[in-house]
């Protein structure tokens, strides 16, 4: 043959990484010839994911057009020449094409179409892939410049806990940007700061963000940039008795840390480059609740508390108070409290019990509860897992796990199968538009997958 292709694998040896592969192209033939550019977005370059005879996974420009965009796809290609008896290498990362490769053994090739309407296709290769388990999921959701959330996945691997950072596109969470694995900081708390900011002039500040860190005796930010270190690293000491809340990434790299005073008292603090600081100290009788959240609007502090119902305190960035309100009211336990600082949304859950008969989701939106009631039948009367997010039109789409499997359900659609089987899946809904369901499967690893009436489990447009 007068050009070859071949491939071999980098990374993306666990269910939780995207395959990343380097590529060599060889043009043996005496005149030019026209290959797609490593950013093309069209079909002309196709990597196919074999288990046995069964194709598991296919990664191109269009597959990653419809993992990251409801857009209309461009089927353009773009190419560029190589002359006679010379090669061009380049690495593609399919983390943002494909979901990761099933857990086991897998047949890897690729197929290139060039300029002429041939076809040349590369080696085959054999990628063993990992199942590795997920004991802790975390979002953040910001729109600095665009409107994406951050996911910090925990697991326990052969190295014991790993932990990887994912930023995703929030009406489209297919597929993340990048897919990386984080420095071993953070053994008592690791937190990602979130931005309080929205600024139109660059796209770079929506790829960066702060990991803070709680390591005996010593509290660390470290700069992230597509996930990976930076190189700017700030240390402080740890005042003694205090625990890590969350982190506020403000502009230019200005960030705020949040602890939890051993009285009580909710903390603020300065963290720069000469250390940290106190900004502000706020009383502790207005944080006794075990379920608290702080989120950062480009204004002010919003802090939610959920006992018995939900409490707002707004603050400006000083600690003075601006509004406190009792948004809601009612009797049952808290399941979880949130806060969207993009939408301003207050959400939390409140049941009696695994085996109770109550369930109350709770969306406060433009400071008006909305509230979806749900007498437990049989059915979901012994719930393990719950997630649930609203549209925008107010529709609530909730998912809860069952010693039977995962189930999908709205006010109007009653509780449909996901997944069958017993075992943890670490629920999280999305839903902008059409609902996207997180959840973790041990051949499969942890995504997130669009709901149609079922789950969509395989990448690419539908027929």
């Amino acid at each position: 043959m007068s050009t070859t292709l071949e491939i071999q694998a980098l990374s993306g040896f666990s269910n939780l990484d995207g395959l990343r592969l380097q590529l060599t192209f060889r043009n043996l033939g005496p005149d030019p010839v026209a290959l797609p550019v490593p950013t093309d977005l069209s079909a002309a370059l196709t990597v196919y994911a074999y288990r046995g005879t069964e194709l598991t996974r296919v990664a191109n420009g269009i597959t990653h057009q419809d993992m990251m965009s409801r857009g209309r796809f461009d089927e353009a290609t773009e190419r560029e020449p190589v002359a006679a008896g010379l090669e061009r290498s380049w690495e593609l990362d399919l983390t943002s094409y494909a979901y990761p490769l099933l857990a086991g053994e897998s047949s890897v090739f690729a197929e290139c179409i060039l300029g002429d309407g041939s076809v040349v296709r590369s080696n085959t290769i054999q990628v063993g892939v990992q199942a590795l388990p997920v004991n802790r999921i975390a979002l953040d959701r910001s729109n600095p410049v665009l409107d994406g959330v951050c996911v910090l996945l925990e697991s326990v691997g052969t190295n014991g806990l790993e932990r990887r950072l994912r930023l995703y596109n929030t009406a489209r969470p297919l597929a993340p940007w990048f897919c990386e694995p984080l420095p071993a900081l953070g053994a008592d708390a690791l937190v990602v700061a979130t931005p309080n900011f929205f600024l139109p002039d660059t796209f770079d500040h929506f790829f960066a963000r702060w990991l803070v860190a709680i390591d005996p005796g010593k509290v660390s930010a470290l700069r992230l940039v597509s996930g990976r270190p930076s190189g700017q690293v700030r240390e402080a000491p740890l005042p003694h008795g205090r625990r890590l809340l969350s982190a506020i990434q403000q502009p230019n790299d200005e960030l705020l840390v949040f602890f939890l005073g051993p009285a009580g008292e909710l903390e603020c603090g300065d963290f720069s480059d000469a250390g940290l600081s106190l900004r502000f100290s706020l009383s502790p009788r207005t944080f006794t609740a075990p379920n608290l959240v702080i989120g950062g609007r480009a204004d002010r502090l919003v802090i939610v508390t959920a006992e018995g119902g939900i409490e707002r305190l707004d603050v400006d960035y000083q600690g003075t108070v601006l509004d406190h309100r009792r948004l809601f009211d009612t009797d049952l336990r808290t399941i979880d409290v949130r806060f969207d600082p993009v939408n301003d949304d207050v959400k939390a859950s409140f049941w009696d019990g695994v085996q109770g008969q109550h369930l109350q989701l709770v969306l406060v939106r433009g400071g008006e509860p909305s509230v979806f009631y749900q007498e437990r039948t049989e059915s979901l009367r012994e719930l393990l897992e719950l997630s649930w997010d609203c549209d925008r039109a107010g529709e609530f789409h909730v998912v809860g796990n069952l010693p039977t499997g995962l189930f999908y359900w709205t006010r109007r659609v009653p509780p449909r199968l996901l997944l069958a089987g017993p075992g943890p899946r670490l629920p999280r809904v999305l839903a902008q538009r059409r609902p996207c369901i997180g959840l973790w499967d041990a051949e499969r690893g942890y995504n997130f997958y669009e709901y149609r009436d079922g789950l969509r489990f395989r990448e690419g447009p539908l027929p």
